[in-house]
């Protein structure tokens, strides 16, 4: 059975797997080997994290069809452009910004 899942929390999916990933490796690293029980965790530990990294290569190698429209976008334009396309136009002077600036010296500031 597939799922749909938006690309963004797919991202966030696969950024919760890596965390998970440094969390388990790093517990496991102050585990100590003294212990009998140690050797029983360490795998524990492993292998979970092993199931962690397949998922996240399935993750890597999921395979997503783009829109047309995205597509002749990205033939029209290098990064650089496509970057600049889509962040809005934005101008300021010195002197716009330093006309609307107030400064009321007579008001203590709050305290909470």
């Amino acid at each position: 059975m597939s799922e749909t899942i938006r690309i963004g929390d797919l991202n966030k999916l696969f950024e919760s797997i890596q965390r998970d990933i440094e969390e388990l490796e790093s517990t496991k690293s102050r585990i100590p080997n003294s212990r009998e029980y140690s050797q029983k965790i360490l795998r524990s530990i492993e292998e979970e994290i092993q199931k962690l990294r397949a998922k996240k290569e399935e993750i890597l190698n999921i395979e997503i069809k783009l829109p047309d429209s995205i597509l002749e976008r990205k033939q029209k334009t290098s990064e650089k452009d496509d970057l600049l396309y889509s962040m809005p136009k934005i101008e300021a002077t010195t002197e716009s910004i330093d006309n609307k600036i107030i400064i009321k010296k007579d008001k203590q500031p709050k305290r909470y």
